[in-house]
């Protein structure tokens, strides 16, 4: 079930949980540029589109493994990583770079507290 990530009670009214190690997560934003197949302007989006260079994606300074990286709805591109382990509790600044260009460290994520055994 998918919820909102976030320190518990960072939001009134929402249940919010930081990301697990090892969970995936999925992640928006807007600008990431072609895909494969392109699609030409004026189409409606009927399906997910990937994007035509994987990109790469750092939690914390390691790096994600992508599941998904595409176009889902107009100008809307989303990311399905797995959040890498051995991150500390906390927020973990997330980067996303694709041909040369990065996103800004001002994105972060929250990390819970491994599990201990």
């Amino acid at each position: 079930m998918f919820s909102p990530i976030g320190p518990p009670g960072i939001i009134t009214g929402a249940t919010t949980t930081p990301a697990q190690p090892g969970e995936i997560v999925v992640l928006y934003g807007n600008g990431f540029g072609e895909t494969n197949p392109a699609i030409p302007n004026g189409l409606f989006l009927t399906m997910p589109l990937q994007l035509a260079v994987t990109p790469t994606v750092t939690i914390g300074g390691e790096p994600a493994e992508v599941k998904f990286a595409g176009l889902t709805a107009p100008g809307l591109y989303q990311f399905n990583v797995v959040v890498p382990t051995g991150l500390p509790a906390g927020d973990a600044d997330v980067i996303i770079q694709i041909a040369g260009v990065a996103t800004q460290a001002k994105g972060v994520l929250s990390i819970a507290a491994a599990a201990t055994p």
